[in-house]
């Protein structure tokens, strides 16, 4: 057989292989297709979840202050609330870097007042921190933010204990009747108070401390101490309206 008869003799192999190969194209489409279609979707919810992240978040029906320890002017158009737990880092950071600038700049000037609620989110510490805080509270309303911060202070080097906590109030609260406290926290005699508190936990949602909420609007990012001017300079203007 002659090289032009073996040349044109049908290529059966690679008539094959081509074959095969279009046939492995054709499955890989709809895998091609449903792994765009599965990433499409995630895209999709990414937006969606950016989108309702950036929705503000605002309640209309404020917490009442009649129980609370409250800082600052009654009469002040604008009230921030603070969630916080005494034995959370990041509160204690809050309560180091950004009170005292919201404290010159609008609690001082009477332009916002300041309520605390009492968030247990770390178990029995929290508890018996705040058992503490509200029978001060209940004993000696005056010293009670003097004896908050002392907390939240003595919190970063040392463990809640209620030998702590009496120390706490005798060196932050003249007058202090230390029994009495100490039989107030044993006996859980501001446990109705502090139960208010976990209401308005749920109430408003809260699932992470600190929460700032000025006005029921609640503060994305507690320490974006810019945006919280802004939020409570747009309140005070409408407060004049």
């Amino acid at each position: 057989m002659s090289k032009q008869s073996q040349n044109n003799k049908p290529n059966h192999k690679k008539n094959n292989k081509r074959t095969s190969s279009i046939k492995k194209q054709n499955h890989m489409k709809p895998l091609i297709w449903m792994t765009a279609g599965f990433a499409a979707i995630l895209i999709l919810l990414a937006v969606i979840t950016n989108i309702q992240s950036s929705r503000e978040v605002r309640f209309t029906d404020l917490p009442s202050l009649a129980n609370q320890p409250v800082i600052g002017d009654p009469e002040a158009p604008v009230t921030v609330y603070g969630f916080g737990d005494y034995l959370c880092p990041s509160c204690m950071d809050w309560d180091e870097r950004i009170y005292p600038q919201l404290y010159k700049d609008y609690i001082e000037t009477g332009k916002v007042k300041y309520a605390h609620i009492h968030v247990m989110f770390q178990g029995q510490g929290s508890q018996l921190a705040s058992l503490a805080a509200e029978s001060v509270f209940q004993q000696a309303p005056e010293y009670f933010w003097d004896y908050h911060q002392a907390i939240f202070a003595a919190m970063r080097t040392n463990h809640v204990s209620l030998d702590l906590l009496l120390d706490l109030a005798e060196q932050h609260v003249p007058g202090i009747d230390l029994e009495q406290l100490e039989a107030d926290i044993t006996n859980l005699t501001a446990m109705p108070a502090l139960a208010e508190d976990v209401d308005l936990v749920e109430q408003y949602e809260v699932t992470k401390t600190p929460t700032v909420m000025i006005n029921g609007i609640v503060m994305k990012n507690p320490f974006d101490y810019e945006t919280m001017k802004r939020t409570i300079e747009k309140e005070l203007e409408a407060a004049m309206k």
